[in-house]
């Protein structure tokens, strides 16, 4: 593949496909260099750009290896939301912003971001509840955190995160 790029670097969306691809197989390494290759050639439309910095600002917090990288992630995020500040998927980056407030230990910012997601439009989402759930748990909203959980359980009756807060073994 990468002789088959060096020919012919046009070809951004399977790059990216392939970046997000070896994200899921846990080739964290080999993504992100895909991830900011990308990001370089700047091929994307404005929407297109804010859907890769968010994924991969996304993928660079989720996986919580070190501070700069979270802090990295983070900044992504935000770019993103800078380019899709009211377009169909604020929602989804505002998660993602909440995040990363979360893992770098801002947890009132990040529960500030979340309270700022149209709910109704992530009711379905497991991994919004997750993120809720968690950021409640860390401010000591035991309640509210409780409240998320038993949203995410609906969704996900397994999920690790509920399975540990409900004092069961995966």
């Amino acid at each position: 593949l990468e002789t088959f790029f060096a020919k012919d670097s046009s070809y951004s969306r399977v790059r990216l496909s392939m970046a997000m691809n070896l994200e899921r197989l846990k080739r964290y390494d080999e993504s992100f260099r895909q991830f900011e290759f990308l990001l370089k050639l700047n091929e994307f439309s404005p929407r297109e750009r804010a859907s890769t910095l968010n994924y991969y600002g996304y993928s660079l917090i989720e996986i919580n290896r070190t501070p700069a990288e979270v802090e990295k992630g983070y900044k992504l995020v935000l770019e993103a939301l800078a380019l899709e500040n009211d377009g169909d998927s604020k929602d989804a980056y505002l998660d993602s912003k909440a995040w990363g407030l979360y893992r770098l230990g801002r947890y009132d910012e990040a529960y500030q971001a979340m309270q700022m997601i149209d709910s109704k439009k992530m009711s379905r989402d497991d991994v919004f509840w997750e993120h809720m759930a968690s950021i409640q748990e860390a401010l000591g909203l035991k309640k509210d955190a409780r409240k998320s959980y038993k949203n995410l359980r609906k969704l996900n009756p397994k999920h690790p995160a509920v399975l540990k807060f409900f004092g069961k073994k995966k």
